[in-house]
């Protein structure tokens, strides 16, 4: 391929399908990469002309395989195009593989809107960079991290991981006659199950379920990148007393390559619920729906759900699961979001692949649709606050602000879709597929898929040979 003359398409299809579905020797493995366990050796290691092109040929061809990558920005796509095109023709020297990777990354991967990745050794990730039209103004420390704690604050009971890393704290407040209980989420962890949170849930219900006099809850997961939202879920299901609808639409690219990313990492993780993996053969090419949730809208019940007031402290920090604490919420009549942007990266599901460096690259490969207040898209844009800090320190806002709660607007296509509002059975102590993955949904979508390719081909093989029965039936009559 000349550098000259090659456009995008060039560059991906300089790599193929099968070359990027084989396994790579000595790459970081996912403990290494979630651990953050240092590689060195592939940090310094150098990628000759040859090397760095191949490793950005990988890296495009996986960005471009991302489900609505034509559909999504249509201009930052072309950008997109563009810079791999000019990263590539200006590759002429041997460079070290991480130098490389975060050049790639911080200029390309910027104009990627609809999707995020990060990519890295363990010890050294590098995550997509993007167009930060965010306020940058600090809204302060989470509780739990923060040295100062408002006056008159009692802690009920907080929690450490075994590396004396902060993950949970619930205490009360009384102030101005209001009564008022104060959650502090700073990590949540990779475990879904009612065992590990045991503690942080009976702790909040036994102070909820007496709680009557309760006048406002403050949840806190500024700082916050996400793990599993089980406790979020758990507050979210009391507080709101019905149903919830954290996701609603779910697309995958159905391709042999987007399938093997899907379920390299992916639900079938040891880190999710270790559902069998689906194996499959057929494929259609298009983007097919793997689940849709859009026909069904819970509304807040009203005789159950608590009824005093909800903030929630949110920053620029939060992502995938700890932006829950937004969409989980969105329902309630008297919520407030007070903080900063968050960082809009709950997409539904990442898979992972070596680049052929030997860096892992983690990337989003469905495309959800997450229904904020007004209905839209969050990915990577974020929820917007109601109440923008500007450098101010959310808890204090949170304390003394007293703007009202901004109305939930509802997205058209939901508006006269509501179900009853009566409350659903919740036992906090039964198994539960993990919210974040919706796995009961995933594994028989992907198995229907499959038998739908195939019954497909069928048809296809069936119509070609009435075709040609057919011609054949027309050329005899000719003969005759």
């Amino acid at each position: 391929m000349n550098k000259q003359t090659c456009d995008f398409y060039d560059i991906i299809s300089s790599v193929s399908d099968e070359e990027l579905m084989k396994p790579v020797k000595n790459g970081v493995t996912f403990k290494e990469f979630v651990e953050r366990i240092p590689r060195p050796e592939l940090e310094s290691k150098i990628l000759s002309v040859d090397e760095q092109r191949k490793n950005l040929a990988t890296y495009a061809k996986l960005m471009h395989e991302h489900v609505g990558f034509e559909g999504f920005g249509l201009e930052n796509n072309e950008k997109f195009k563009q810079r791999i095109v000019e990263l590539y023709q200006q590759i002429q020297v041997p460079m070290p593989a991480s130098d490389f990777i975060r050049q790639v990354i911080q200029t390309a991967h910027q104009y990627i809107l609809d999707r995020h990745c990060i990519v890295g050794t363990g010890a050294n990730w590098i995550g997509s960079k993007r167009i930060d039209k965010r306020p940058q103004g600090d809204c302060g420390h989470n509780l739990i991290k923060s040295s100062e704690r408002p006056h008159g604050y009692q802690i009920v009971k907080q929690k450490f991981d075994e590396n004396n890393t902060p993950m949970w704290e619930i205490g009360i407040l009384k102030q101005n006659n209001k009564n008022i209980l104060l959650i502090s989420i700073a990590s949540m962890g990779c475990d879904y199950s009612y065992e590990y949170w045991k503690e942080f849930i009976t702790t909040f219900d036994s102070i909820y379920s007496t709680g009557q006099g309760l006048d406002k809850i403050i949840l806190d997961v500024r700082g916050n990148p996400g793990g599993e939202d089980r406790p979020i879920y758990h507050i979210a299901r009391r507080t709101y007393g019905n149903c919830l609808n954290p996701y609603k639409r779910c697309e995958i690219k159905d391709t042999p390559l987007a399938d093997y990313v899907y379920q390299t990492h992916g639900i079938f993780s040891r880190f999710n619920d270790g559902v069998k993996h689906c194996p499959r053969r057929h494929f259609s090419g298009q983007n097919i729906v793997l689940f849709d949730e859009t026909q069904s809208y819970y509304a807040f019940n009203e005789k159950d759900g608590f009824q005093g007031e909800i903030d929630i402290l949110i920053d620029r920090h939060n992502g995938s699961a700890a932006e829950s604490a937004y969409t989980l919420f969105y329902h309630h009549p008297k919520v407030r979001y007070i903080g900063e942007n968050t960082n809009g990266q709950q997409q539904f599901q990442q898979g992972q692949i070596h680049l052929p460096c030997g860096f892992l690259m983690r990337v989003g490969v469905t495309k959800l649709t997450y229904w904020d207040k007004e209905g839209e898209n969050i990915e990577c844009i974020g929820h917007k606050p109601d109440i923008v800090c500007n450098g101010q320190n959310a808890l204090t806002v949170a304390l003394t602000d007293n703007t009202p709660a901004i109305k939930h607007v509802l997205n058209e296509t939901v508006k006269n879709k509501i179900m009853p509002s009566e409350q659903t059975v919740y036992n906090p102590q039964e198994s539960m597929t993990r919210k974040a993955c919706s796995i009961h949904y995933v594994e028989p979508a992907l198995r229907r898929i499959e038998k739908n390719n195939i019954l497909r081909k069928k048809q296809q093989k069936n119509a070609k040979k009435s075709t040609k029965h057919t011609v054949n039936i027309i050329d005899k009559g000719i003969k005759r």
